[in-house]
């Protein structure tokens, strides 16, 4: 997942995978059949692993702010620990869904499953309080995946906390 998340699918190369894997070619064509097929594991694992991460963050009990506030914060720290930085699904996504649609059918559904998290979330908001009445939980749940998505591009550029920080702010205004 770090080799395809850091270079994109193209420019990772088999020795890339194999050297970072600890295997050699025959083990790999062996186990996946090809790059393609690793690929495509590699996906299937990265939205599993980390919509899982984000059920918890957004689903414990607390304030529903706080919880979007730390967890886009933690993908921020993750980010800037790996190389290469941002989401394995926004790589593929800029590289591949424009002319895979396979790719692009497996980036719009993990959209739509962080955006129902989202939405999970904004909606214990609105019911406590926490989040405006007048805010449309999907619409809201769609605009902080969107911008989860971009904040993964912003974040290749290295920019400093304060402007990342500044962002997380401006993102957590629409639930006003």
């Amino acid at each position: 997942m770090e080799a395809f998340r850091a270079r994109g699918y193209e420019a990772t190369s088999l020795t890339d995978l194999t050297r970072c894997m600890g295997i050699q070619k025959a083990s790999l064509y062996g186990t996946y059949g090809d790059k393609w097929q690793l690929f495509l594991s590699a996906l299937r694992r990265y939205e599993e692993v980390t919509l899982e991460i984000m059920e918890q963050a957004l689903q414990q009990p607390g304030p529903v702010r706080v919880a979007i506030r730390d967890y886009l914060s933690g993908v921020v720290a993750e980010s800037r620990c790996a190389a290469g930085g941002g989401c394995l699904f926004t790589t593929a996504t800029v590289e591949l869904a424009p002319r895979d649609p396979e790719i692009a059918e497996r980036s719009r559904h993990y959209r739509e499953r962080m955006t129902g998290v989202y939405r999970q979330a904004l909606e214990r908001g609105k019911a406590t309080g926490e989040v405006g009445s007048a805010v449309d939980a999907e619409t809201a749940a769609a605009f902080l995946t969107t911008f989860q998505y971009g904040l993964s591009v912003t974040l290749k550029t290295e920019p400093d906390a304060a402007t990342v920080a500044r962002l997380i702010d401006a993102a957590l205004s629409v639930l006003d």
